[in-house]
């Protein structure tokens, strides 16, 4: 992950060789992974037939969807904001 120095909070990032690596987007990437198993063994819940009931399975497939289009949407923003100039490329980004 690039972070830009007029982000507030980005400033010690630029520091670190430009990429985060805090104790937030660790955990992040830590509940990430978590939730994609989960949502891997709840794949499988087909062929378990009805041992599940069927409002678990509706929470979790439309939890990952409200996180995953914030995900996307915010990346999708970031990079509209960096084309556009609101907020400056790093020297480091390609």
């Amino acid at each position: 992950m690039i972070c830009h120095r007029h982000v507030p909070g980005n400033q010690d990032c630029v520091r670190k060789g430009g990429h985060a690596r805090g104790p937030a987007l660790i955990t992040l990437v830590w509940v990430t992974g978590v939730l994609k198993v989960v949502a891997g063994l709840l794949a499988l819940a087909r062929l378990w037939g009805r041992a599940l009931p069927r409002w678990p399975l509706l929470a979790a497939v439309w939890g990952g969807a409200v996180l995953l289009t914030a995900y996307g949407g915010l990346f999708t923003l970031g990079g509209v904001l960096v084309v556009t100039g609101v907020i400056p490329a790093s020297g480091t980004a390609d």
